[in-house]
């Protein structure tokens, strides 16, 4: 499964740039020719080093690294040095270039019913009272109704860290949210 950043590109492109968050470390961006990713290159409001964006088990996350104007996650001013959790459909704004995150893990509307409900007591029961002891539960079940996607069953099976803003949880709670574009 995919976590994606769409990126501007200039006015003559018809779709944006996507770039897919690698699992292994995180990503620069800024205006540094070094930086992973460059944006506003010419945009004295952005720094050198903006801020990293990343992935882990529980999905994506972005941290301002010391910009001096500042980023934002969904027009809210994000404080210096602070890990943000990321969902799909939030947009994060450098300057004036506008990103979305994005990824393709679909939620079917089945598993949310299946046996009176139990994959969304579980998800509600990890969210509200921090039960990470109940993950592995939650995979069986998942995995019971249909889910076979290997890397989420994995996570949540695995020893973690598993953070209250996770990203199947979210998907689980808001399957509106659901899959943002491929």
């Amino acid at each position: 499964m995919d976590i994606w950043l769409d990126i501007p590109t200039p006015v003559a492109a018809v779709l944006p740039r996507r770039v897919v968050l690698p699992l292994e470390h995180p990503l620069s961006m800024g205006r540094d020719p070094d930086a992973d990713i460059r944006v506003g290159m010419w945009n004295m409001f952005i720094s050198q080093r903006q801020c990293e964006v990343g992935r882990d088990g529980c999905g994506a996350w972005f941290q301002d690294v010391g910009s001096r104007n500042g980023t934002f996650l969904n027009e809210g001013l994000v404080e210096v040095g602070s890990s943000h959790r990321l969902l799909p459909h939030d947009v994060m704004r450098i300057g004036n270039t506008r990103i979305r995150v994005g990824w393709d893990f679909v939620v079917e509307p089945s598993w949310l019913h299946w046996e009176a409900g139990i994959v969304v007591a579980l998800a509600r029961r990890v969210r509200d009272e921090g039960d990470h002891a109940a993950m592995p539960i939650l995979a069986d079940a998942l995995e019971d109704v249909g889910c076979t996607e290997s890397g989420i069953l994995e996570h949540m099976r695995g020893a973690g860290p598993h953070v209250r803003e996770c990203w199947v949880i979210d998907a689980l709670l808001n399957p509106k949210r659901g899959k943002s574009g491929g």
